[in-house]
């Protein structure tokens, strides 16, 4: 009987702990945090000082990077619950950020900004927040089964799924540095 209700929380845990659900829960964190930054923000103040003082793609990748490992890290010692203060947090300040902007910005500026390397950004930090989440739960999956195997698929999918993320973020951090010194 215990084997079955072990068997059952798994299964269940499973269909509900898939890559697209956990994708769609960091952009739900990421949105809610994003427009609560609205009550959050100053009658004026402008940011876009701070994102001139970049000297290459580089900088802006490997900032990405880092945000995206310490949301890999923390998600793996804690099963999820700080990445996912760390999207929420992150959605806040990237609201703050667009918002208390938006009217200093040129329109034209402004657009190239957020819209053209944003969707890059956004997904490959959603892979490493879903990274987050699923490697843990292999671990835990694997220890409730007794199954103490390796596999070799599940580590080439998350390899596959790291590998995507980090060329995402690398995509978006080029976008985002030519957008930046274009218009300085």
């Amino acid at each position: 009987m215990r084997k079955n209700w072990r068997l059952y929380l798994v299964n269940t845990l499973n269909k509900i702990i898939k890559i697209k659900n956990l994708i769609l829960i960091y952009f739900l964190l990421f949105f809610i945090g994003f427009f609560l930054s609205l009550m959050f923000l100053p009658e004026s103040y402008d940011l876009s000082e701070n994102i001139t003082d970049i000297s290459s793609f580089m900088d802006v990748f490997l900032y990405n990077l880092k945000v995206a490992l310490v949301i890999i890290i923390t998600g793996i010692f804690s099963v999820g619950l700080i990445s996912s203060f760390i999207v929420f947090f992150n959605g806040l300040y990237f609201g703050y950020f667009f918002f208390s902007n938006m009217p200093f910005l040129e329109p034209l500026h402004f657009i190239a900004l957020f819209i053209f390397h944003g969707p890059f950004e956004i997904v490959g930090l959603s892979i490493g927040y879903a990274l987050s989440i699923l490697i843990p739960w292999s671990i835990i999956k694997t220890i409730w089964k007794h199954d103490f195997q390796i596999k070799t698929g599940t580590a080439r999918k998350f390899l596959i799924y790291y590998t995507f993320h980090i060329l995402l973020l690398f995509i978006s951090g080029i976008i985002e540095y030519f957008v930046i010194t274009h218009y300085k």
